[in-house]
């Protein structure tokens, strides 16, 4: 079985995703989806990124990928705990009868403690991904873009375009619906 506790470390990333990634985790994965927004409603195919930040999207991304997959070991180890006192709770009674209770104590307490702490995680991610007052809050104005364009003066120049709400709704949503949390929103 595969543990339920899938901490990314950062310790061996270099210094600029590391940066990239901290950002995006204090309210800078707005601004990404909203430039990324912004120009898919002008017609852009591509959006330009520096590879730290490209690293950085996509641990994010495992991230979330990472937190459906604990939904799922979670629920399979509390079907597996049931399962083996509904199917033989003889052979359970026999073993904490010889002596092994211990050790049974000690397997259902650790296996407990991972799905709560799963739970904790999970319940974060979907809190993240749900919009909400708070995360509206977290969230709006985090997420901006830079247009280019020529000026009166004929210049080179551009201007900063924060993301709409609604548009930060929309990729929360698609990143809920990527993960397979949408069905555990309440």
């Amino acid at each position: 079985m595969t543990t339920l506790t899938k901490e990314r470390s950062t310790d061996n990333l270099p210094d600029g995703v590391r940066s990239s990634l901290e950002y995006l985790r204090t309210g800078g994965l707005g601004e990404v989806i909203g430039f990324t927004s912004m120009a898919l409603e002008m017609g852009e195919p591509k959006v330009q990124s520096d590879t730290d930040m490209a690293m950085a999207l996509c641990l994010l991304a495992a991230d979330a990928l990472d937190a459906a997959e604990i939904e799922r070991e979670l629920e399979l180890e509390r079907v597996r705990l049931v399962g083996i006192v509904e199917r033989d709770p003889k052979t359970v009674m026999i073993a904490y009868e010889d002596g092994d209770h211990q050790r049974l104590a000690r397997a259902a307490s650790n296996a407990l403690a991972r799905a709560d702490a799963a739970e904790g995680r999970l319940a974060k991610a979907v809190e993240a991904l749900t919009p909400s007052g708070e995360t509206k809050a977290a969230y709006i104005g985090e997420f901006s873009f830079t247009v280019d364009f020529t000026n009166e003066d004929g210049e080179d120049d551009y201007m900063r375009v924060d993301v709409p709400w609604t548009t930060i709704k929309e990729i929360m949503a698609a990143i809920r619906a990527r993960a397979a949390l949408s069905e555990l929103e309440g």
